[in-house]
């Protein structure tokens, strides 16, 4: 090829990767919204690989068929150029090992080898089925299952470096091991610059010495993390939290990956645990998770590497905000997120219970507050009533219609004032109770303060 000719096959796969890292597929509730995301970033990473390939064959002086078949066509460029077979070999084995597929589970085993998925994915029948997708929408068709747009993106990757140049070819592994060095190390020489004697001399050495103890940049990362940028020095802290910041706006779907393997939910508790009620054609993929009153708390979905996004059901944009190893630990913790501890105290008989609800929401605010500084001048508590509606999380929360009922909410022990509502009950349904009254706030007894 000429310079004209592999500079435009260049920049085909370039502009393919960008636009995959560009606008990653984004979960929605309606499933066929999101395969149709995927057959559509799907089809057009299909036609650049195949590009990319066919431009490698003819590069190598063989000649390749006018067909969208990506196996067959890999097969050409084993017979004219095996270095660059090898490599893209290479680049998927170690994609499917680095973000964490299971080819021996059920419904993975066409990620056992390049040529499984490449038959499978990357067939001609699966081009086309990828290009009229949106037509028939047929949710079982089993290409949904097959295309793995991280797998497609690291084959374009791999192909694109043969394009630049065929010296120190990067995996995906190498590529995120590289970025991570240059966030900790090469891109921070400002920040561990020190005077010869000072102080900060002894930090900066402190922190490269703390390096040298991990196998690879990758662990020492990930064991900040866990550290919470505390490791013991104040440069070294600066210096791993603002690698990390940095890191987290780069758009490389592996770096991306690597990041989301760090923020993983330790065990959480299992004394609640609400239920689920999947969605979708396949069971115990995605749920909507529930209190036992029936309301959504959000939603897990299972991840390819076997662990399981949590996306909560709280006001603003819905987007995952954590992941857990376990099903029973992504319940457990959209259990903690949005249920909360409450003293509730009828007839001098004080029981603590669970309201359902996110904590700035727990007691709306269409109620009269009395504020701190009311509080402290002794201001009578204002008498005009309002109607409160509570869930709570035990059907046995012991209120009956008529009582008197006051409810204390304290956000976290470190708070001294509390919330409290204070009224008659109106109705209970169950999980659900109405009481006529006021909330307010109020100031932690000392004693409470102290004994929290």
């Amino acid at each position: 090829m000429d310079t004209v000719q592999r500079f435009t096959i260049r920049y085909s796969v370039e502009d393919v990767i960008n636009i995959l890292d560009a606008t990653p597929v984004k979960g929605d509730m309606i499933p066929q919204l999101t395969v149709a995301q995927i057959m559509n970033r799907g089809s057009v990473a299909h036609l650049s690989i195949e590009r990319g390939i066919k431009a490698l064959v003819k590069d190598s002086g063989g000649t390749f068929d006018q067909i969208h078949d990506l196996w067959r066509n890999f097969q050409k460029l084993k017979d004219c150029d095996s270095y660059a077979a090898e490599f893209l070999e290479a680049a998927f084995d170690d994609a499917v090992r680095f973000y964490g597929f299971k080819p021996n589970a059920k419904g993975f085993t066409h990620l056992k080898s390049i040529k499984a998925y490449l038959s499978a994915a990357g067939s001609e029948r699966a081009f086309n089925a990828m290009r009229y997708w949106e037509i028939e929408q047929p949710l079982d068709d089993e290409i949904i299952n097959k295309v793995s747009l991280k797998i497609h993106g690291e084959l374009l990757r791999a192909l694109e470096q043969f394009f630049l140049s065929r010296i120190s070819l990067r995996t995906a592994v190498h590529r995120v091991e590289n970025a991570v060095t240059e966030a900790l190390v090469n891109d921070r020489w400002a920040e561990l610059g020190y005077s010869p004697g000072s102080d900060k001399e002894s930090e900066v050495d402190s922190y490269l010495e703390w390096l040298k103890g991990f196998p690879n940049r990758r662990a020492a990362l990930a064991e900040a993390k866990r550290q919470n940028f505390a490791i013991g020095n104040a440069t070294a802290n600066s210096v791993l939290a603002n690698a990390y910041q940095s890191l987290s706006q780069v758009n490389d779907p592996a770096v991306r990956y690597y990041l989301s393997t760090l923020d993983i939910l330790p065990p959480q508790q299992r004394d609640y645990i609400p239920e689920v009620e999947w969605l979708g054609p396949t069971e115990c993929q995605r749920g909507a998770v529930k209190s036992p009153a029936g309301s959504t708390l959000g939603y897990i979905e299972k991840r390819t590497d076997g662990l399981w996004n949590i996306i909560p059901a709280v006001e603003g944009s819905v987007r995952v905000q954590a992941a857990a190893k376990t099903q029973t630990d992504a319940r457990a913790w959209l259990a903690n997120l949005l249920t909360h501890p409450v003293a509730v105290a009828v007839g001098g008989i004080r029981r603590e219970q669970r309201l359902v609800g996110e904590a700035n929401r727990l007691l709306p605010q269409s109620g009269v507050w009395l504020s701190h500084a009311a509080w402290l001048s002794g201001e009578d508590v204002p008498t005009k009533s309002h109607t409160w509606e509570l869930e709570f999380w035990d059907e046995n929360h012991g209120l009956e219609l008529g009582d008197e009922v006051v409810v204390e909410f304290r956000e976290a022990p470190s708070k001294l004032l509390m919330r409290v509502l204070k009224g008659t009950v109106l109705a209970v349904d169950r999980w659900k109770v109405s009481v006529s009254g006021n909330c307010y706030l109020d100031v932690v007894a000392e004693k409470t303060a102290e004994a929290d």
